[in-house]
């Protein structure tokens, strides 16, 4: 199993709302020459419903093939589980807001009622240059917005 890739990217605490930088991706604490990815991250922490075990394993592998088959601009896309079983991080990065916006579209049609059946969000932290319609789409989860600071992406 592949480890979750760590968060790497965040707005430029001088961009503009929709997460773009006016300057080209150049500003902030960021150096000439390091440029922001556009990528858009987040991690979902859940909770298991109780005796949902098995509607939740059945759930993610549908909606694992799902994304894969249909979703180019989703870079990554896992689910991790404690050792109990009962919490679950869902972590997925997408190459922009307009790739997170398709995912957030196909969830809502067709996974959202069996998804929030079976596992209650506990969490939701946001990661890279969401755009305000990706912000808007996940309101109702209340999310932590991080920023980037330093560092790059390969």
């Amino acid at each position: 199993m592949n480890r979750p890739r760590r968060p790497r990217h965040g707005p430029d605490l001088n961009s503009p709302e929709d997460g773009t930088a006016a300057d080209g991706g150049m500003g902030g604490p960021h150096q000439a020459g390091d440029r922001m990815s556009g990528h858009v991250c987040w991690m979902l922490e859940l909770e298991m419903n109780e005796g949902r075990e098995s509607d939740v394993r059945s759930l993610m592998k549908e909606m694992v093939d799902a994304t894969k088959a249909n979703e180019p601009g989703t870079l990554d896309y896992e689910w991790s589980f404690s050792a109990d079983g009962r919490r679950c991080h869902l972590w997925e990065r997408y190459a922009d807001s307009q790739a997170a916006l398709t995912h957030m579209g196909t969830f809502g049609e067709t996974y959202a009622a069996r998804f929030l059946d079976v596992m209650k969000p506990v969490r939701l932290v946001l990661y890279g240059s969401p755009s305000a319609a990706v912000k808007e789409g996940h309101a109702a989860f209340n999310p932590v917005f991080m920023q980037a600071a330093e560092g790059f992406s390969r």
